[in-house]
């Protein structure tokens, strides 16, 4: 007897706070703030390219090293262009070869763009501006998978394999689909 009684406090108790909170949610003075802000914050946030929309908007797909990281003092948007140097120690599309050095523009202490350490090494999806020959990450942040120390993709590579990218960048050469024009982060 005493259990069913515990039970019964147990569920009137569940119901009157899903209940309260129901009427909480509708009388909310703040709701219309809240579904602004919510609206307002997804567009700030990035468009995921699928897989094969990101391979074959990639004028250069490869494995490197972060060697250095420049300040250029040039200011675009509000922030401080940065080159990062990357030695490039595997190519899997495009027109460089392992040891040449790349530099990619990036914003500093933008939210958005990739965080590494130097020498760590990253697959990076790369595009050159066509207007300015400024080289940078296809899509931002997603245009750099650091790398593990077993050599597995991170960051938005995450769950992703090697393998798989190869297999997309194979496929596309083969049969090319409607191609992504990739736009420059600044």
């Amino acid at each position: 007897m005493k259990g069913s009684r515990i039970l019964v406090g147990l569920l009137f108790g569940v119901l009157f706070v899903g209940f309260s909170g129901l009427s909480y949610a509708q009388n909310n003075p703040f709701q219309d703030e809240a579904v602004s802000i919510r609206k307002n914050t997804a567009k700030a946030s990035i468009l995921t390219l699928p897989l094969e929309d990101l391979v074959s908007s990639s004028e250069i797909i490869a494995i490197g090293a972060l060697k250095d990281v420049k300040n250029t003092k040039i200011k675009t948007q509000g922030f401080e262009v940065v080159e990062n140097v990357f030695e490039i120690t595997r190519v899997l599309k495009g027109a460089l070869g392992a040891g040449d050095k790349i530099a990619v523009s990036t914003l500093k202490d933008f939210e958005d763009d990739p965080k590494l350490a130097r020498k760590q090494k990253a697959l990076i999806f790369l595009i050159k501006d066509a207007k300015t020959n400024v080289v940078s990450f296809n899509n931002s942040v997603q245009g750099c998978w650091p790398l593990d120390s077993k050599g597995l993709p991170t960051g938005m590579g995450t769950g992703e394999s090697l393998a798989n990218v190869k297999k997309v960048i194979k496929n596309g050469q083969s049969n090319p689909e409607k191609k992504v024009t990739p736009v420059p982060e600044f």
